[in-house]
């Protein structure tokens, strides 16, 4: 089975601009990163706009598993799916690990219930222990890459299980300003 891996970059709020700006990767452009704002009643509008447009390009794929942290951007993409799709076409994925604070754990794994929707979504978490993986503990320049190989590899087997061919990731405009090697790890899977 083919695999796309979709990695959207949603949003960024610029409080001088009283807006948000949005980017989308390795989908299209449909949401455009030079979105500018000043008036207030424009900027509802023009967000509201680039929601519709996610929601038209989350319509192409119509099952899509979201690789799911519990932070902003990816609480962002999970809704919009979740909203767009419906339950039963949407596949959470969360990767719990030692790393993570149990209060991190807990709201991610309570973000559907605290959010209002139904027990017809199905989140997975999947167990990860990176302080057993050599590449991780060596903690080289590539650690961040190779995790994020790792983690989505496993990703990728539990959505083959669960006949999901698509995994959506929400990253941060400002993650692409600056080193990050992780990065890399998404087209590569692709």
């Amino acid at each position: 089975m083919g695999h796309l891996f979709a990695s959207y970059i949603l949003i960024q709020y610029s409080p001088t601009a009283c807006c948000f700006k949005f980017k989308m990767a390795s989908i299209s452009t449909l949401l455009s990163p030079d979105l500018s704002c000043y008036q207030e009643e424009n900027c509802l509008q023009q967000i509201q706009d680039k929601l519709n447009k996610l929601n038209q390009v989350l319509l192409k794929y119509s099952r899509v598993a979201v690789a799911f942290s519990g932070g902003v951007d990816s609480s962002l993409l999970l809704k919009s799916a979740l909203d767009t799709l419906g339950a039963g076409n949407v596949l959470v994925l969360f990767g719990s690990s030692i790393l993570l604070k149990p209060e991190e754990i807990s709201l991610a794994q309570n973000w559907l219930t605290t959010n209002g929707y139904p027990k017809g979504v199905e989140m997975q978490v999947v167990d990860l222990q990176p302080l057993a993986w050599k590449e991780f503990v060596s903690n080289s320049e590539e650690r961040c890459y190779q995790c994020k190989l790792r983690i989505y590899k496993r990703f990728r087997e539990v959505m083959e299980k669960k006949d999901f061919s698509i995994l959506l990731d929400g990253t941060n405009p400002d993650d692409l300003k600056s080193k990050r090697p992780g990065l890399r790890a998404i087209p590569e899977l692709g």
